[in-house]
């Protein structure tokens, strides 16, 4: 091994070395859940004593490198081997003094050569996981994450948000087994203010139930559990309700129509206390909405406020777009919620 400076350079050398090659020698990555890392697999072997991957239909994982994790906390986890240059195999062991119990094994997952398992972990129980090439021994860039949500991976544009989101504990998902997040389904206004009011009171506020029923269409059967917390966002001022309704005689709050991202700019920043400003001239090319003038100054302090950047395929200062009537889905809900209150993503 030569290790030289580059054009004479001089000074101390770093050299990182992984020796994950076997099980014996695991990578130890840190205890919490996201997480991400890349690796350079090229050159790792297999060893007789690693765990088979008889469950992936091969029993000799070749190129196998592996790691070990105790679980932060209580749950499900994800972890998936998506953006990796190989075709790869995952494979994930509970690690007892008896000995391993496979977890789950995976080969092509989501329609890809990459893997994908999703597992449930009790905090403190310690795990092995293996990633494998699938036929000839070579290994390539490998790219590992632990997710909390099956359904948004590290592949996903918004799910350091998501995590985020996750983190504060204002949603616990739409699914389990596998734990899922539903990123591309719409937020409807009944959800809206379940998530805005455990954003601005903390996971572990309680709103009051208040009597008699302030709207006549809430609550919603099935989900008689938001009424508190739509009852509290109308408290807070946060809403007036939907429009052509009349407090006291027929107020509606529309609890099952999705929120649109200019009812969402109004939401948010009544929310966190801001007042709106007409700017001039103006930022978006589609706002105002004909009819809903008295938006345009709440969505563009969104914009000024750095909660929004307008909606995909825009270009700032020539054709930049809000969409104000496009429906909000959950994954750019958590985005928003997020910078609005200045949780930080994760990893």
């Amino acid at each position: 091994l030569v290790v030289d400076g580059y054009f004479g350079v001089s000074g101390p050398f770093t050299i990182s070395v992984y020796s994950n090659d076997n099980v014996y020698s695991s990578y130890n990555l840190p205890s919490k859940v996201p997480n991400a890392l890349d690796m350079y697999t090229t050159g790792a072997t297999h060893e007789g004593a690693d765990p088979s991957f008889s469950a992936c239909g091969q029993a000799t994982g070749n190129a196998s490198v592996w790691f070990y994790i105790v679980a932060p906390r209580d749950g499900e986890v994800s972890i998936d081997t998506f953006g990796s240059n190989y075709d790869t195999m995952l494979g994930v062991w509970r690690h007892e003094s008896g000995g391993n119990t496979l977890m789950g094994c995976s080969n092509d997952a989501a329609g890809k050569k990459q893997s994908q398992v999703s597992f449930p972990v009790l905090a403190g129980q310690e795990f092995y996981f293996g990633v494998a090439q699938k036929g000839a021994e070579t290994g390539g860039n490998l790219s590992l994450h632990l997710t909390s949500f099956a359904d948004v991976t590290a592949t996903h544009p918004l799910w350091r948000y998501v995590e985020g989101f996750f983190r504060q504990g204002i949603t616990t998902g739409c699914a389990t087994n596998p734990m899922r997040y539903c990123p591309a389904q719409q937020v409807t206004r009944a959800q809206m203010a379940v998530f805005i009011m455990r954003a601005k009171y903390g996971s572990g506020f309680v709103p009051a139930n208040i009597e008699p029923d302030l709207f006549v269409d809430v609550p919603v059967v099935g989900m008689e559990w938001m009424e508190p917390g739509i009852e509290q966002f109308y408290q807070t001022s946060i809403t007036t309700g939907c429009g052509g309704s009349i407090p006291g005689v027929d107020l509606r709050y529309c609890p099952s129509r999705g929120v649109t991202r200019g009812e969402m700019a109004v939401f948010l920043l009544r929310a966190i206390s801001v007042t709106p400003v007409d700017f001039e001239p103006d930022i978006f090319v589609d706002v105002p909405t004909p009819g809903k003038e008295w938006m345009e100054p709440w969505i563009e302090s969104l914009y000024m406020k750095g909660i929004t950047t307008g909606c995909s395929g825009s270009t700032p200062g020539v054709d930049l777009r809000y969409c104000p009537e496009q429906i909000v889905t959950r994954a750019e809900m958590a985005t928003f919620i997020d910078r609005a209150f200045s949780f930080p993503p994760l990893p």
